[in-house]
């Protein structure tokens, strides 16, 4: 699977985000440890979240898309070489 584009690099950014809170407070040396470094990281995901929806409210909402039949017709060659 790739992950391209714009929404990828957001992917990817908010792996990175949740690994460095995992490895600030966690490890897999314990379970105790791997449990505290879980919890911190669920807390950073759901810091995001809350972060995008405030976003998604605050937020103005995109103008209306035009309809596909307001679109310009391609331009026809009229009056061929005969």
């Amino acid at each position: 699977m790739r992950i391209t584009g714009i929404g990828g690099t957001g992917v990817v950014t908010i792996a990175q985000i949740l690994g460095t809170a995992f490895a600030a407070t966690g490890s897999y040396t314990t379970p105790a440890a791997f449990t505290r470094g879980f919890a911190t990281a669920l807390g950073a995901a759901a810091a995001l979240a809350l972060a995008g929806v405030v976003a998604g409210t605050i937020l103005p909402a995109p103008g209306p898309r035009p309809s596909p039949a307001a679109s310009p017709e391609p331009a026809t060659r009229s009056g061929a070489a005969g």
